[in-house]
């Protein structure tokens, strides 16, 4: 059994098949047809899976509907169809049946839902409006995050600088072409003084050669008086270096 309902269109009664049973019968009124339509639509609903009526005949169908020739005269219409071994309904998945009433119950959902748009976008508008942005700040943040910290990885050496450290060959030369005005020794020496002090971190390879070639082009010419690398240039003190001191004589 499908069910204890029945999917019935509402231009059914208008239908050219249900004028055609409704003067074969003698009648006038075609609400009597769709009255004994549904009684025999309701029987292949409760009776049959795929409405197939084996063994059925016109005659017991005609007593179904409570009519005599009104099997015949659907049979007329193309609304019922003999078969080898009894009788069925055309296009019995369209209406009838488990598969059919669930497809009608599937369209209301979705027409209401359609129809309840509206007003659900605006009730839901102001929840999902902020979550969204959240969302994506988290994901701003985590990627600004993610970035920096790569940038920190890529610029600091992996491990620490051997005490026996000398530059290269090739350190030497992009020494002298890179930074002329840079004494080679100098410069070495305080490149090792400073990350030989540095914490490295364990299990990564350092690249202390793009390590130098950093040094050298950020290098600026004179050592600091504590040591390891000169101070940065202070431009305020360099505009003011040659003005007198408050309170000094001109």
């Amino acid at each position: 059994m499908a069910g204890e309902w029945l999917k019935l269109e509402c231009s059914t009664p208008e239908k050219l098949e249900v004028f055609s049973i409704t003067t074969s019968m003698g009648w006038s009124d075609p609400d009597l047809t769709v009255g004994k339509l549904f009684r025999v639509w309701r029987w292949f609903d409760q009776q049959t899976i795929d409405g197939n009526a084996k063994g059925v005949t016109c005659a017991l169908l005609d007593n179904i509907s409570g009519a005599s020739g009104f099997a015949q005269a659907m049979l007329d219409a193309g609304w019922l169809f003999k078969t080898e071994d009894g009788v069925a309904l055309p296009n019995f998945d369209r209406h009838n049946g488990a598969t059919a009433k669930s497809r009608a119950q599937t369209a209301k959902r979705v027409a209401n839902y359609r129809s309840d748009a509206p007003s659900n976008a605006a009730c839901n508008a102001e929840n999902v409006t902020p979550a969204l942005a959240r969302e994506e700040k988290k994901r701003e943040e985590k990627k600004l995050t993610t970035k920096a910290k790569s940038r920190a990885e890529a610029n600091a050496p992996a491990s620490r600088l051997p005490a026996d450290w000398s530059p290269t060959d090739a350190d030497t030369a992009f020494c002298k072409t890179e930074r002329p005005d840079l004494p080679v020794e100098t410069t070495a020496q305080r490149f090792r003084d400073y990350w030989i002090a540095q914490p490295g971190a364990k299990g990564r390879k350092a690249d202390w050669a793009a390590t130098w070639r950093n040094w050298v082009r950020n290098e600026r010419g004179a050592p600091s008086a504590g040591g390891g690398r000169p101070p940065k240039f202070d431009p305020t003190a360099h505009v003011n270096r040659n003005r007198p001191t408050p309170g000094s004589p001109a």
